[in-house]
């Protein structure tokens, strides 16, 4: 199975993490701030950049398709 169809821990930690984080604020009636934003924007980064490099690995680790 790849990687790709997968979610990786990253990524179902911050999805739990916007999702709780979003209804505090909202329940508290504001709004995320610009550093919490951009701290959120650059998790999402680095769940993407370690979901692809998971992703080579396990392209790697299997080597070429066999010839038919």
């Amino acid at each position: 199975m790849r990687s790709s169809s997968r979610p990786t821990v990253a990524s179902e930690v911050l999805r739990a993490l916007v999702r709780d984080l979003d209804a505090q604020v909202r329940a508290n009636g504001g709004h995320p701030s610009a550093i919490v934003r951009r701290v959120l924007f650059a998790l999402h980064d680095a769940a993407q950049r370690a979901g692809d490099a998971l992703e080579a690995l396990y392209d790697r680790l299997a080597g070429p398709a066999p010839e038919a």
